[in-house]
């Protein structure tokens, strides 16, 4: 049959509604070559290919002799002329992601720095209006994701889409921005309004100028990270040399000479001119034209985001942001009313820039925020930092606060999320059963939120807790929640989450001592832990860890003894639990030991008792010990793996570590960790997730690999992936599209 003849019998009959669902599966690059096919497919492909819009700077030399270009934004342009020049192109735009093509930093490494100042031509004011001419267009827009933008065209942005002349288009409704510069926006801020936005998350942003900033932190941060084994930098759209957001004078910008690129653009975009005098004739120069004069903290922003957005706000989340212990009451003044909100969430005290204020609780009778919660009764996602739920002096009696006791009851009944961080500077994660070794009032307040909020809560799906949080606090947080029906557990830290509580003074065992050579139970005995007799009698270890009565209330057992963390969620949760998170390092399986099935029984032998899991992701280490190589090599061979890699197989290791390091033999290795103690009786597959630290020396700071495998009800290993990068894009995509609540 002819290639015309079949077409004309196949595709052209199938109705648009068939051809659209097809189409839609398919990757963008044979989207874009059926779009090219006929004029009915392209009609069909078009909206679909411009439904998503990113636009992302690339790497790149502009000649063999000439120098390196870090952020080149000329794909941007490209992008923004095809939408700028049709306003039909434009009109199909529901998404829009601007992001630099490196990934934003970790929380706790410190990137290059990029200064972001040319040549770019997105600060030419002619590409600035080209960017407004575009957003005029993109009338359908609802989410907008700006992540380590540019500095001026995140102004741009912002400006297009929350400007109050901007009345014909659709309300944006979510807006997400992360390690970005807000500081020369206030200039106009009269003139946005973010109005009809329903989801809001400010990620790594700060709140002060920058001058302002490396005055009160600098101290600081220079002897945190003097001391420090983890570099830490928040990047911000300008430069992330420095952690407060850049050396480089915002100023500075327009100081780059553009002339080089003018003298060829005509050449390069040769509609650019003809829409910067269509868009003049249309616009008002303010809109474009940097404005630097008295610059205000970004916080008056954030604090215009939050107050015109309020009434239909169902989603708030503020994490990381620099300068929160002085900018705090800024960023909620007045306190506005949210009607619609569900999820609250201010995340991430992880160092003392990014807590709150001392003095601030939430459920404290005198706090904006405790009336906060009287008027807010939809909540459904809530986070904070643990040590400010409730004040710990001593003089505090939560019995003589029944407005606060309401407040609390009533939210045990509707949260469905609760998200707990700490700080991950203070004090040890072992045990808090030294009372004399912590604060008391810091003690008391984390122990009043296990005891007085936890164990109130009865229908949380999902808790998540992060920080140097003492051990037997986490396993008494988790005690506490047992009368919860849980899908979701996530426990990240430093040390392994399912490791013993030793005590702040007490050596961890090497683990061959620890674990006695414990081995798996034959199948026709049941499983007794066993932890030692420094740990816990065996008899203690089973009764601590049954289910309470539904009569009974929870009593908290603080301090070393306990079991571990794997055992108390099998017993409370073995039903209902479908994904586990365990992150930290420090103490992790280690996937170079040549015993690593014998070192892991004992820890988590209790995932037979989970029917329902879907997903157990969990920390391991590869401490490489190969003096004659590098950890690099290895990484060099996963990349040669991979299918339809560009690099050709790596011939630096010896054919003895390939063989025992392919990426086959290392997903053996994680099931033979993990895969080995699933329980038979589940369903459908587990997926298996190893974030995988890669140590070659003490101060290695190579990124986090992250490998799957998806283990059948059999037992078998189904499919498995190359280990790569947790900055790969493909990655980061994934993060920004699972994120709950936004």
């Amino acid at each position: 049959m002819a290639k015309d003849e079949w077409y004309e019998n196949n595709i052209s009959q199938l109705p648009d509604e068939l051809l659209l669902s097809i189409f839609t599966l398919l990757a963008r690059r044979d989207l874009c070559a059926v779009a090219r096919t006929s004029k009915r497919c392209n009609e069909i492909a078009i909206p679909i290919i411009y439904h998503t819009i990113e636009l992302v700077d690339k790497h790149m030399k502009h000649s063999s002799d000439g120098p390196e270009d870090p952020h080149n934004d000329t794909p941007m342009i490209m992008i923004l002329l095809s939408l700028a020049s049709n306003p039909r192109l434009g009109s199909y735009v529901r998404k829009l992601t601007h992001r630099c093509h490196e990934p934003p930093p970790g929380p706790m490494e410190k990137l290059r720095g990029h200064s972001f100042q040319g040549p770019l031509h997105a600060h030419s004011l002619e590409v600035l209006k080209l960017a407004h001419l575009a957003i005029s267009h993109m009338t359908h827009v609802h989410t907008i994701y700006i992540i380590f933008g540019h500095f001026s065209l995140v102004r741009c942005l912002l400006r297009g889409f929350f400007h109050v002349d901007r009345k014909d288009a659709s309300p944006i409704k979510r807006l997400w921005i992360e390690s970005c510069c807000l500081e020369s926006i206030n200039a106009i801020e009269p003139d946005l309004s973010f109005h009809g936005l329903e989801s809001l998350r400010l990620v790594r942003l700060r709140l002060l100028t920058e001058e302002v900033a490396v005055e009160l932190f600098h101290k600081e941060y220079e002897d945190y990270l003097d001391t420090s084994a983890f570099k830490i930098s928040v990047r911000d759209g300008i430069n992330s040399s420095k952690f407060w957001g850049g050396s480089i004078n915002s100023s500075e910008l327009w100081e780059v000479s553009l002339e080089p690129w003018r003298s060829n653009a005509e050449a390069r975009f040769p509609n650019l001119n003809q829409l910067s005098r269509q868009y003049n004739r249309d616009n008002p120069d303010i809109y474009c034209k940097p404005v630097f004069a008295d610059l205000q903290k970004p916080s008056t922003l954030i604090n215009l985001m939050i107050q015109t957005s309020a009434a239909s706000l169902t989603s708030l989340s503020l994490d990381w942001l620099i300068g929160l212990p002085t900018e705090f009451s800024r960023l909620f003044e007045p306190m506005p009313s949210f009607p619609n909100l569900k999820a609250f969430q201010m995340r991430n005290a992880v160092l003392k820039n990014t807590c709150f204020p001392a003095g601030v609780f939430l459920l404290q009778a005198t706090s904006p925020f405790y009336r906060f919660l009287q008027i807010h009764r939809k909540l459904r996602c809530l986070s904070w930092q643990m040590h400010h739920f409730f004040p710990g002096d001593s003089s505090f009696n939560l019995e003589k606060e029944p407005g606060v006791r309401e407040v609390i009851t009533h939210l045990g009944r509707t949260l469905t999320t609760l998200r707990v961080d700490y700080d991950f500077n203070i004090g040890e994660e072992d045990s808090t059963a030294d009372d004399s070794y912590w604060p008391t009032d810091m003690t008391r307040s984390r122990r009043r939120f296990v005891q007085n909020f936890a164990a109130q809560m009865q229908t949380l799906e999902v808790i998540k807790l992060e920080g140097k949080i003492p051990k037997d606090e986490v396993r008494e947080t988790i005690r506490a929640l047992q009368r919860n029906p849980l899908k979701k557990i996530v426990l990240i830290g430093r040390t392994w989450p399912n490791g013993f509580c030793h005590g702040h003074d007490a050596p961890i065992p090497p683990t061959d001592v620890a674990m006695n050579s414990v081995l798996p139970p034959p199948a026709h005995e049941s499983y007794v832990p066993r932890y030692g007799a420094s740990i816990l009698p065996m008899g203690e270890a089973i009764n601590s860890v049954l289910p309470l009565p539904a009569h009974e209330s929870y009593v908290p057992r603080y301090g070393a003894i306990g079991p571990i963390m794997i055992d108390i969620i099998s017993e409370y949760y073995s039903e209902t639990i479908n994904e586990i998170k365990f992150c930290g390092y420090r103490g992790a399986p280690d996937l170079t030991r040549e015993r690593v099935n014998a070192d892991a029984v004992p820890y988590l032998h209790s995932l037979s008792k989970m029917p329902n899991l879907l997903h157990f992701i969990t920390a391991m280490n590869i401490n490489w010990t190969r003096s004659e190589y590098h950890i690099r090599d290895l990484i060099d061979y996963w990349e040669s793996a991979r299918p339809f890699a560009d690099s050709a197989e790596s011939t630096v290791l010896s054919q003895e570590l390939k063989a025992a390091w392919h990426p086959r033999a290392l997903a053996d290795r994680i099931y033979n960790v993990v895969g080995i103690h699933l329980s038979q009786k589940r369903k459908q597959s587990t997926r298996v997730c190893a974030l995988l630290n890669l140590q070659d020396t003490p101060y290695s700071n190579n990124p986090i690999h992250i490998m799957e495998i998806w283990v059948t009800p059999n037992g078998k290993i189904d499919r498995w992936t190359v280990p790569y990068p947790d900055t790969h894009p493909t990655v980061q995509k994934r993060k920004l599209m699972e994120r709950q609540w936004f």
